[in-house]
């Protein structure tokens, strides 16, 4: 009998990683939206006046909208407002994403600045700002771990870069039909893919970069071999072009991917520009960051973590399915196991 059932397994690019299962004691707290304020165009808080609601009829007329209190009819007053109702955290996440060029100092000074007229004092303004900042950086270290653990397990073997000719594309459409495509390619063709997208430095240009698992047989369209000139390093390169998508998007780039090693080189650039854009993460649907498997106690080398709540495990653990063995953990092996995120 297995000693862990139902453990999520997932690889860190050298090892395997067991989470045995536990049971969460309640769900997790929703948290409440944020209550809406009114502000103007810089951000300044506008007061809501009450004002008589009324209506001019053509003959010059006015007539005022009433209610009855008690054996009285009285004027009906409304709070009219001249701004945009809008949350705080909303704001925070605009300037946010303006500062993305900004050093963490630079972009924490700025913010607190735009947003201190928002809050009764400075103090409190400078607990929210704070608060919200590592709130982003929390989420950003839980997209890098996602992508690494997404991008080990399977099996990932071209590294690709895509972008758009404007003969054949504006910026909405490329984004569009690009996913669409890819889409339809895990459906027809077993394509999987993760990624990010990013836009030039010089250029502003939108740009997609993914690493993809190609099943071998299913590369659509030919490769052929482009020689360029890098204006960074001022040297020629050499890259690999796919025909289908140059005649359908524009310029791109496959680059395969024979090891974990590579694999980790191409994960420091889409980490890089995860981090630069602040964009989400785009994978193809169900990609998965754990196997569910059961974990017999002889492919345990030890506990590991924080209060050794994981277990790191041999490079050749058997996999097992609800008791049922499926064979020595491989890519082929893998892709039978039960997933989960």
């Amino acid at each position: 009998m297995p000693d862990y059932g139902r453990a999520k397994v997932y690889s860190d690019g050298n090892h395997f990683i067991a989470i045995p299962h536990t049971t969460r004691p309640q769900k997790p707290r929703k948290t409440k939206p944020e209550p809406l304020i009114t502000v103007d165009e810089n951000n300044k808080v506008v007061e809501e006046k009450e004002e008589v609601s009324e209506l001019v009829l053509p003959s010059g007329r006015v007539l005022t909208e009433v209610k009855l209190v008690g054996n009285e009819l009285v004027p009906v007053k409304k709070k009219v407002s001249r701004g945009k109702k809008i949350s705080r955290k909303e704001i925070f996440e605009k300037l946010y994403a303006e500062t993305s060029n900004k050093t963490r100092a630079e972009r924490k000074r700025y913010i607190l600045e735009q947003m201190k007229g928002l809050f009764k004092d400075e103090e409190t303004a400078k607990d929210y700002v704070e608060l919200n900042i590592q709130r982003k950086i929390r989420n950003l270290i839980s997209r890098r771990i996602r992508l690494c653990r997404k991008a080990y397990l399977n099996d990932m073997n071209y590294f690709c870069t895509f972008t758009y000719d404007d003969k054949l594309h504006t910026e909405e459409s490329f984004r569009k039909t690009l996913l669409k495509t890819l889409s339809n390619f895990k459906t027809r063709y077993g394509w999987e893919y993760i990624g990010v997208w990013e836009r030039g430095k010089e250029t502003n240009r939108l740009h997609f970069h993914g690493l993809f698992h190609i099943p071998e047989g299913q590369l659509r369209g030919d490769l052929e071999m482009v020689e360029d000139y890098d204006y960074k390093t001022h040297q020629k390169t050499v890259k690999y072009q796919n025909v289908y998508f140059l005649y359908t998007f524009g310029r791109n780039d496959f680059k395969e991917i024979p090891n974990k090693t590579l694999i980790s080189e191409s994960l420091s650039y889409l980490i890089k520009y995860l981090e630069k854009s602040g964009e989400k993460i785009v994978s193809s649907r169900g990609l998965s960051q754990y196997i569910l498997c059961d974990i017999l106690d002889e492919d345990i080398v030890c506990p590991i973590g924080q209060d050794d709540q994981k277990l790191l495990l041999f490079d050749d653990f058997t996999c097992i399915d609800e008791g049922e063995i499926i064979g020595k953990v491989s890519p082929a092996v893998i892709k039978q196991m039960p997933k989960a995120n």
